[in-house]
This record gives structure tokens, sequence and C-alpha cells, in this order.
């Protein structure tokens, strides 16, 4: 049990740090200050903060990879 716990914690760190730097290396016309505060919010709430702060973004400042 106490694997399969620790386990599902790397999962889950290792999920909020890939949305982190999703959101870091994202080309978008914003701001050092709100890029990073995005990536901080990904970082800290994963998926759910990405795709907050990604819906606050305008659609035209956001560029296609």
């Amino acid at each position: 049990m106490e694997i399969a716990i620790a386990l599902m914690m790397v999962l889950l760190a290792s999920l909020h740090t890939f949305f982190a730097i999703k959101a870091c290396k994202a080309i978008v016309d914003i701001s050092p200050g709100r890029k990073r505060l995005w990536c901080l919010l990904s970082l800290i709430f994963g998926p759910a903060g990405y795709y907050f702060y990604q819906g606050l973004i305008p659609c035209d400042m956001i560029h296609e990879d």
C-alpha cells in the first residue's frame, strides 16, 4: 500500500512539472512576469492551473506550435 501511495505522489508531481514546463515553453505574447505566474500556477495546481490561466489569455496572443 505504501509503495502505491509513493508511486501516485511521484506521478502527481511529474504531472504538475510537465504542465509547468509546458507553460514556460509556450509561445505567447505576454509579459515575462505573467508567464512566470502561469508557470507557478501550473506547478502548484497542475492541469487545472494551466488551463485556468490559459483561459484568461486572449486567443490572438497564443501562437500554436
